[in-house]
């Protein structure tokens, strides 16, 4: 190998092949670890979606799209009018997409999933390599390993996408990729609307730089996409906001509670690990505080939380929940990433808040083996009972369906379907503020009605404000009876019952 090379007087000065060639190096093992990340998180997250089904939400967005995809539009019931029963446009396309392949369509959506949470793992590692080198990398890699059993709360939803676009967008921040970062963040209102909260916190990032010369520009084109989906709307539904959006803030969240902050301890993991984790994350919030892109994720935490808490009306769902969990291993990762050596020695005072940040993520991934085993070992359960309804309904004569659980439901049914919710059905969002849910039996006269029941449905037919309000309506106890019941639930909290 070269060593040197002689320049006048003789003098031998050490050559940079040596060091290039590290460089180099260093860089193809650096992608080598982002490529071998994103393949194993791949592959873990399918490993643990596979046996999984679509949660029924998600199913409401597959049937938006299949019938985008056989022609009908944007409609929930083939040949109705458009109505927008889904919040999440960007994530309906690439289902519509999957519709139109060859492959079976549930299995597709939980591989498109997995490969989504992959996409996440990597912007993820090359950011917190970025920040805190590759061995904080790595960590982030094992501590979103780890958080892969959260995937099944969120089966076939929107929510992986969301994060991995979320990762990108930082990532492109962090590289100084300004533009990259805005256009990334623009596509997220377009899979759930909080997405406008990323493109928030980066305007404001750029207005504390003192670049708003360069900011408007580039701020406004982001919104681009976001802008030509409200005409559309417009156009289509007559409304700039989702119909699920104004029902769900036209009525009390009671049926699984309304979102306050202790809901972000509970993503699925253990609460009391799920704190230590926490109090590692916000030591890595006070290890990365000079870095501006930690400051970003801090200040999105903290918009997301009291959104969900202060503002949104929606149910306590994990969907809401999981993005949060998401962002803790890559602070977690910075605070671990703290320690240094300096003239080739440790320096004590370095070492005090990534030993704590150590403490606190060994006792909250205690409980990992555990959680991981369960979601290995998990195996299907039987169809559930809005699947068995669904072909009931199909060896029955059709006629017009009204349920309060629509998604399995409509996607395996053939059978128009009004929502006693509202969620896809815009006419019934008047009367929900008024909790008026046996309006749309009366007015559409459907020939089926569908209704969550107690476990003693021929005595105490009442589960939930819903059912009771629309069994205790005249019209409906004059006109229907129960012709089948199914239950109870898996989880034995109740029955589902059909009136016709």
């Amino acid at each position: 190998m070269l060593q040197g090379r002689l320049v006048a007087g003789g003098v031998r000065h050490p050559a940079r092949f040596p060091i290039t060639l590290s460089i180099r190096s260093s860089a193809i093992i650096g992608r080598l670890f982002a490529a071998c990340g994103f393949v194993l998180l791949t592959l873990l997250a399918w490993a643990i979606l596979r046996h999984q089904d679509l949660i029924d939400d998600a199913y409401i967005t597959a049937r938006y799209a299949v019938n985008l995809a056989h022609g009908y539009g944007w409609a929930w019931n083939p040949g109705a009018a458009p109505t927008d029963g889904t919040t999440a446009p960007l994530w309906t396309l690439l289902l519509a997409g999957l519709s139109l392949s060859s492959l079976p369509f549930v299995p597709a959506t939980l591989a498109l999933n997995a490969i989504c949470y992959g996409l996440l793992g990597l912007c993820g590692y090359l950011l917190v390599g970025r920040l805190a080198g590759r061995v904080a990398a790595l960590i982030f890699l094992v501590i979103t390993a780890a958080f892969a059993v959260l995937l099944p709360s969120c089966a076939g939803m929107e929510t992986p996408l969301y994060g991995a676009l979320f990762m990108a967008s930082f990532l492109a921040w962090h590289c100084d990729r300004r533009r990259a970062a805005f256009a990334l963040a623009g596509l997220l209102p377009l899979v759930r609307g909080d997405g406008l909260l990323v493109w928030g916190v980066l305007f404001v990032a750029m207005l504390l730089e003192r670049r708003a010369r360069e900011l408007w520009p580039v701020a406004l084109a982001a919104l681009l996409p976001l802008a030509g989906w409200e005409l559309f709307s417009l156009w289509q539904f007559h409304s700039l906001l989702p119909t699920s959006f104004l029902a769900k803030h036209a009525q009390a969240a009671n049926i699984s509670g309304k979102i306050t902050w202790r809901a972000f301890l509970h993503p699925g993991w253990p609460t009391q690990a799920a704190v230590w984790l926490l109090l590692g994350a916000v030591l890595g919030m006070l290890a990365g505080i000079r870095t501006s892109t930690t400051r970003m994720l801090t200040l999105w935490l903290v918009l997301y939380i009291a959104f969900y808490v202060t503002v949104a009306n929606v149910p306590n769902q994990p969907w809401y929940i999981v993005p949060v969990w998401w962002v803790l291993p890559v602070l977690i990762a910075v605070a671990l990433g703290r320690v240094r050596r300096i003239d080739g020695k440790m320096a004590p005072r370095r070492l005090i808040l990534p030993a704590l940040c150590a403490t606190f993520v060994v006792l909250g991934l205690r409980p990992a083996p555990e959680v991981a085993r369960a979601a290995f070992t998990y195996h299907a359960p039987p169809p559930n009972l809005f699947y068995q309804a669904a072909h009931y309904l199909n060896a029955h004569p059709r006629g017009l369906v009204a349920a309060a659980e629509i998604g399995t439901l409509g996607y395996y049914s053939h059978d128009p379907i009004v929502d006693v919710l509202g969620l896809v059905s815009p006419e019934v969002v008047p009367h929900l503020r008024t909790h008026d849910y046996g309006w749309v039996i009366a007015a559409e006269r459907p020939r089926y009605v569908l209704l969550w029941a107690s476990i003693s449905p021929v005595t105490s037919p009442c589960w939930g404000d819903v059912t009771c309000i629309v069994w205790h309506t005249p019209y409906f106890r004059q006109h229907y009876r129960v012709v089948r019941w199914w239950g109870p639930h898996i989880n034995g909290s109740y029955t589902l019952l059909a009136y016709h």
